[in-house]
This record gives structure tokens, C-alpha cells and sequence, in this order.
């Protein structure tokens, strides 16, 4: 009689120990399952789509009320070849304000209507700021970039290591006068290495 009953104890808790392990193995990670969870597929679908509707409701404790700060492109750095910089912010309808004396932008500040040369912001420190008005200002980003300088067009050399002899810098790059829209007797020049009109 004692086997028989610890027999049957035994099978009830092989049994009970096997439930154990299936309903384990079935279990889903409840942090997946929150939307309010980064790793859940839906968070930034939510975030995003909260964003792009002008839905300024804080999204699972995430500020969306402020302004997403400015994104410099090409990232700010040292060009050898010319380029364009191009600041953008996420959030849109916001209006972009630039400094490049060192002061905190602000909606007083130079707003940023189009791309500029790398060539003209080089050596300042930019600072830049998004604003819409209901929202929270954005962060502000700030960046620096350098290039090479321009050549002289000294094509004569008069002693070694003169620019003529080094040939070092960007070489200026016009394009061919062209008829200005608002204005047909006018022409004007575009030089593609220095953004200068």
C-alpha cells in the first residue's frame, strides 16, 4: 500500500511538473507585449504616427509636445570636396533658427530658409534650434565644419613651395552665366565650390 500511494505521488508530481514546463514554454515576455515597451513592434509606429497627426499627448512618458531637435547633413567634420549643409528637423511645421556668433538661437535668430556652402559656415560654430509655436522648443545642436581653402590661381611659381608649385585648395568651379528668371536681361555666375553668386 505505502508504493502504490508513493507511486501515485509520484506520477502527480511528474504530471504537475510537466504542466509546469508547458505552460512555460508557452508564456510570452509581458515587456514585449507593452506598447509602451521600445521593443515592442508598435512603439515607434504609435510614436510616429502620434507625431506626423499634430497628437501632442505624451506617449508613454515620452515628451512628443517638444520640438525634435535640428539634424545637420552632411554631419559636421572636416570636407576636402565641396558640399551643401543641410539642417532638418523631424517634426514638422517647425521653423529651424541659426547662430553662428556663439549665441543660444532663438525665434530673434536667422531662420534657415535653404542650403549653404560649407565653404561659407566654415570655421563657425553653428547653432541651431526648431520652434513651432504650441510646442516645446527643441534641444539645440550645434556643429562645426572646415574645408579645404581655395586656390589662389597663381599659375606662375617664383620660389619652392609657393602656391603655384603646391597647387594646394579647392579649385574654383563657375558654371555659365544664366539668365535669371525674375529678371531676363540679368546673368549671373554660381561657383559650385564656394556657393558665391
Amino acid at each position: 500500500m505505502k508504493n502504490s500511494n508513493f507511486i501515485s505521488k509520484m506520477k502527480i508530481e511528474c504530471f504537475l511538473h510537466f504542466l509546469l514546463v508547458t505552460s512555460l514554454s508557452y508564456c510570452k515576455n509581458p515587456s514585449l507585449e507593452n506598447p509602451c515597451d521600445p521593443n515592442h513592434s508598435d512603439y515607434y509606429e504609435i510614436l510616429l504616427s502620434k507625431i506626423f497627426s499634430g497628437n501632442t499627448s505624451n506617449h508613454c512618458g515620452v515628451n512628443i509636445n517638444k520640438v525634435f531637435a535640428p539634424i545637420f547633413f552632411p554631419s559636421p567634420g572636416h570636407y576636402t570636396e565641396p558640399n551643401f549643409i543641410t539642417i532638418t528637423t523631424f517634426t514638422p511645421g517647425a521653423t529651424i533658427y541659426i547662430t553662428t556668433d556663439g549665441t543660444p538661437p532663438s525665434i530673434l535668430s536667422t531662420p534657415y530658409l535653404s542650403s549653404s556652402s560649407i565653404w561659407r559656415l566654415a570655421g563657425q560654430r553653428i547653432h541651431a534650434i526648431a520652434i513651432k509655436v504650441g510646442m516645446e522648443d527643441s534641444a539645440i545642436s550645434e556643429g562645426t565644419y572646415s574645408i579645404l581653402p581655395l586656390k589662389t590661381g597663381q599659375t606662375t611659381s617664383y620660389t619652392v613651395g609657393d602656391d603655384a608649385s603646391i597647387g594646394s585648395g579647392l579649385t574654383i568651379n563657375y558654371s555659365e552665366p544664366k539668365v535669371d528668371q525674375n529678371f531676363p536681361n540679368d546673368y549671373t555666375t554660381f561657383d559650385q565650390s564656394t556657393g558665391i553668386i
